[in-house]
Formats: C-alpha cells, sequence, structure tokens
C-alpha cells in the first residue's frame, strides 16, 4: 500500500513538473525517452546474436527463425527511433502532439477492451469503460484539433497530476 502511494505521488509530481515547466519537462522526457529506445535496441540486437542457437528444440525451425527475426527487426527499429529522437528533437517535438494523441487513442482502446474483459469476470467495469471512453475522446480531440505542444504537455501534465493524486488518497 505505501508503494503505491509513494508511485502515485511520483505520478502526481511529475504532472506538476509537466505544468509549471512544459518546455523542459518535454526536453528530458524526450533526452530519457531517446536513452531508453538506443539501450533497448542495442540490447535486442545483441541479445539475438547471443541467442543464436540457444532456443529449446521443441520449437521448430521456422518458428525459431522467425522469432529471432522479428526480435532483431525491433530492436534495429527501436534504435533507430531512439537515435532520431536524441539527435532530431526539434523534430520530435514539433510531431509531439500528433504521436500524443495516437498514444492516448491506443492507450485508451486497451483500456476499453479490459474493461469489458472485466466486465465479462462480473468485475467493477462501468468506472473503467467511462475513463477509457474519456481518453479515447480526449486523444481523438488532440489528434483532429490539433494544440501546440507545450498545451499538450499541460494537458498531460494536468491528466497525470489528478490521476496521481486520486490514486494516492484512494489508496
Amino acid at each position: 500500500m505505501l508503494l503505491n502511494i509513494l508511485k502515485s505521488l511520483l505520478i502526481a509530481i511529475a504532472g506538476v513538473f509537466l505544468l509549471l515547466f512544459p518546455s523542459e519537462s518535454l526536453q528530458t522526457v524526450l533526452f530519457y525517452l531517446g536513452i531508453a529506445m538506443v539501450c533497448y535496441g542495442v540490447f535486442t540486437i545483441i541479445a539475438f546474436f547471443i541467442s543464436r542457437g540457444k532456443e529449446p528444440a521443441e520449437q521448430s525451425e521456422k518458428s525459431k527463425n522467425q522469432g529471432k527475426i522479428i526480435s532483431l527487426v525491433l530492436g534495429i527499429l527501436v534504435l533507430v527511433c531512439g537515435v532520431v529522437v536524441l539527435t532530431k528533437t526539434e523534430l520530435v517535438i514539433q510531431f509531439f502532439p500528433r504521436l500524443a494523441s495516437i498514444f492516448i487513442l491506443t492507450v485508451g482502446v486497451a483500456c476499453i477492451a479490459k474493461a469489458l474483459s472485466t466486465r465479462r469476470e462480473n468485475g467493477n467495469w462501468l468506472n473503467l469503460l467511462a475513463i477509457a471512453v474519456a481518453t479515447v475522446i480526449l486523444g481523438g480531440i488532440i489528434l483532429f484539433r490539433p494544440f501546440d505542444e507545450l498545451t499538450i504537455v499541460r494537458i498531460l501534465g494536468t491528466v497525470m497530476l489528478y490521476l496521481g493524486a486520486g490514486a494516492a488518497v484512494a489508496s
């Protein structure tokens, strides 16, 4: 419970920073995201070469090769994207509203699926569905009525502050 409260407070604090310092926060987030992407890509590529021939024998040869190739391609794509984020930060910032809207829409659709799944399990699904629909609407608004990148950062900061503070109080 204490860990949940701490995580919620960290989310709320991050939301405050996004609200108060949107430009600096966006550049900082992109910097660390770029580093994480480069590390993930490099480690995935290294793992591809290290794991060659170490898969379990019960998998078919075709299945092994497909998995290896998909892993390698994913690693290369993430590495390239990370390098672009690090070297072309201003370009990424220009596309940030579109990227954020696509991310928000994806999260909203995933939450709708989770809510419907919870409904089948007789869980408390209406609250989750309402939040998911609101998330999809927010993503749609940002996608079809684009705001500047700093406004998007402030919107994300507001949402993080609200969710973090709400989760901390609920814990």
